[in-house]
């Protein structure tokens, strides 16, 4: 190989190395698809929370945790992991706000919406009929379509916010 191409094959060799440094990046710093489970598992919870406090369905919640326990723990696991990897050092302060937004947000819609214990008890009865093991395929349905700040990811590409 002469060695103007050897120069040629040595500059597309870096540019691959760094356009897949840069999707390696991004990926690093955005929600995949592979976390949503505890992105959406953490929307749920919260909101079942609020709706437990506002609509005084606490034996209801309390009913929710016991029986998907499992899978909320290694949901919460998975989020302490996404934060560590999206923020490092301050993952903690990072995820510490965000279930405060989430709370946040779903108490605002407590108070704005005269029919949030309506949706509250729908939400507890829909919890009730679904087997524990199928706890992720619950929370993905309850996807609602407000921003919670996460940039997500498809093929290493950051798009856009994760939505609930």
């Amino acid at each position: 190989m002469g060695q103007g191409r050897r120069a040629k094959t040595v500059a597309a060799t870096l540019a691959v190395g760094l356009l897949l440094g840069a999707a390696g990046e991004a990926a690093a710093n955005c929600v995949r698809a592979s976390d949503l489970g505890a992105v959406q598992s953490r929307l749920v919870q919260t909101e079942m929370m609020v709706a437990a406090l506002t609509c005084k369905r606490k034996d209801e919640y309390n009913h929710f945790v016991r029986k998907f326990q499992r899978e909320l723990v290694a949901r919460g696991e998975g989020l302490k992991t996404l934060f560590k990897r999206l923020h490092g050092g301050k993952s903690e302060t990072r995820l510490n706000g965000f279930v405060t937004r989430l709370a946040n947000e779903a108490s605002m819609r407590s108070l704005q919406s005269s029919g949030f214990c309506q949706q509250a008890e729908a939400l507890f009865g829909a919890a009730r009929a679904v087997p524990a093991h199928q706890f992720d395929v619950f929370a993905s349905s309850r996807a609602s379509g407000k921003p919670h700040g996460l940039p997500v990811c498809v093929d290493g590409t950051r798009l856009t916010q994760v939505t609930r």
